[in-house]
């Protein structure tokens, strides 16, 4: 090998072993520094009990005071051993190397001078040949003694005695705690005291417009007499019920609450009460679309949920609300969601029975809070009425007249004759009589006028009138069953002939009748003539006498 590549060898090797030297003694300074620093930082913490602001600083001074002593120590070195950085060159380490052989002197340093002012000079480079020659066999890696750096070791032993004072002593609170406080920089500590305040966790979150009394319990070795409650700057003193026990009543709470405690100079942290949102129904209004048949205009119903609506109905559900998620529609049978429609809950439904039903709503913190009880009740469509006036009772031959009055509470819609012969009952027929289709008719029949009657047949039949009922069909109401018989021309003789004899049997009881009274009368008179007085009971004889008399027609 060229004895002058041989010397920049060896050089190279120098530096690197030069930069690992410094990275050893940097990392033992590093842990050394670094964990005194630290410990500082701690010390700081534990006497002090700095706020929130303070301890925010002193942990990002660690941070920044960290960094920069990994940065000096071993991010350097590092960057340099592996080239990323500019270190040493050849001229400082052959100086650094002059410095600690003294039969190398300067005569390095100068043979790297003479070749770097005289690269191409061949009278130059024989000489620098004969100089590396000479300084070849020195080993200039033993100008750097990595065991120099255990003198270093004695500063770990500075923060190895404190941590090992601390353990021993029992006191890792000063450790620990600070620790812990240094990290959570942000979040507010209070330092021990003879006492501490404690209150339930559950009391901090409170239903929006509530009312509630605080409870703070004071634990420890010392029970204040009096305690106070400072909210947004103001000091309240909190009521004293018992030993340890202080109280503090807020009302109609809208809105989150900061505060802390305060007694014998013990501050405690700060709490915050927060608001549960209460989800509420503002307004509820209801569309009702009327069927079209009962002639009702549609209407809307603000501010009440009970109603009284003809079947058939369609009722549209519209509810504000405020700071509710969802809000459901529930009866004794089903549990509906209404459906979000921008700031409002839409619900639509087919109505056709009675039904009591609850509208809840509900958030992410509170499930059916807000409960409101309503009803809709139904009026079912009535079945039509029917009155009908006749003379068929007195009639047994020839035409019977009929007069009926209709209604419906909507309308009716037709009016049929439903007559059929009695011996075939299923053998029906059916008339149409024209009536007006409003809630109140009337029509007037001859009866079987239009109608195909056979004479000598005993026909049967009623009136059936119907409403327009659109949402379960029809209705219809029957009238009076009416029988009705056309006599054939021998059934009319026979009633004729019939008549007759009834009316000549009569005539002769009659008949009958007087021949008796003419005989008693005689027998009475007679018998009157034979008497010169009258007596009462004469009189009374007589009396009936002329009564039956009178009574006898022929």
């Amino acid at each position: 090998m060229n004895p002058y590549n041989d010397i920049q060898h060896k050089l190279h090797h120098f530096i690197r072993k030069y930069y690992t030297n410094e990275l050893i003694k940097g990392s033992i300074l590093f842990v050394a520094f670094g964990f005194l620093y630290f410990l500082f930082t701690l010390f700081i913490e534990y006497f002090l009990w700095l706020q929130p602001l303070a301890r925010t600083i002193l942990f990002w001074f660690f941070i920044l005071g960290e960094s920069l002593l990994f940065g000096r120590y071993i991010l350097f070195p590092i960057l340099k051993l592996i080239g990323f950085a500019k270190g040493l060159s050849l001229e400082e380490a052959s100086t650094i190397i002059g410095r600690h052989f003294s039969e190398v002197d300067d005569k390095l340093l100068n043979m790297m001078q003479l070749r770097s002012s005289f690269p191409d000079s061949e009278l130059v480079s024989a000489s620098i040949a004969q100089k590396a020659a000479n300084l070849s066999p020195i080993p200039f890696s033993r100008a750097i003694h990595l065991r120099a750096n255990a003198k270093y070791l004695k500063y770990l032993l500075i923060p190895f005695v404190i941590f090992l004072l601390i353990f021993s002593t029992g006191r890792t609170a000063l450790f620990n705690d600070s620790y812990v406080r240094i990290v959570n920089h942000q979040q507010e500590y209070s330092p021990p005291a003879p006492f501490y305040f404690q209150i339930d966790s559950l009391q901090l979150q409170i239903l929006e417009g509530a009312s509630f009394t605080l409870q703070v319990k004071t634990v420890g070795d010392v029970i204040p007499n009096e305690a106070s409650i400072i909210l947004d700057g103001d000091v309240f003193f909190l009521q004293n019920p018992s030993l340890g026990l202080f109280t503090y009543n807020f009302d109609n709470l809208r809105k989150p609450v900061h505060f802390y405690l305060e007694a014998n100079g013990i501050r405690s942290k700060s709490y915050t009460i927060r608001i549960i949102p209460t989800p509420k129904i503002q307004h509820i209004s209801m569309d009702l679309h009327y069927p079209k048949y009962v002639g009702k205009n549609n209407e809307t119903v603000n501010n009440s949920g009970s109603v009284i609506v003809p079947v058939g109905t369609h009722i549209t559900w519209k509810v504000q609300t405020l700071q509710a998620d969802s809000l459901f529609f529930s009866t004794d049978l089903k549990y509906i969601p209404f459906t979000p429609d921008g700031s409002n809950f839409i619900l639509k439904q087919y109505i056709n029975t009675n039904f009591h039903y609850t509208i809840s709503a509900s958030n992410h913190f509170l499930k059916d809070y807000e409960k409101l009880d309503f009803s809709v009740q139904v009026i079912d469509d009535a079945y039509p009425l029917i009155d009908i006036k006749t003379d068929i009772d007195s009639l047994s031959f020839g035409p019977a007249q009929f007069f009926g009055s209709l209604s419906d509470d909507y309308g009716l819609s037709r009016l049929e004759l439903v007559y059929y012969d009695a011996l075939h009952p299923s053998d029906i027929h059916t008339y149409n009589i024209p009536i007006s289709k409003t809630k109140i008719s009337s029509f007037y029949y001859l009866f079987p006028q239009h109608l195909t009657i056979e004479q000598g047949v005993d026909y049967q039949f009623y009136f059936k009138v119907y409403d327009n009922d659109a949402v379960r069909g029809p209705k219809f109401t029957k009238s009076n069953l009416y029988n009705y018989h056309k006599d054939t021309d021998i059934e009319h003789e026979e009633k004729l002939l019939l008549e007759a004899k009834k009316e000549e049997a009569a005539i002769a009881q009659q008949l009958k009748k007087f021949n008796q009274t003419h005989k008693n009368s005689k027998e009475l008179l007679d018998n009157l003539r034979n008497k010169k007085d009258l007596e009462f009971n004469d009189a009374a004889e007589l009396k009936q006498l002329l009564s039956r008399q009178s009574n006898i027609n022929i």
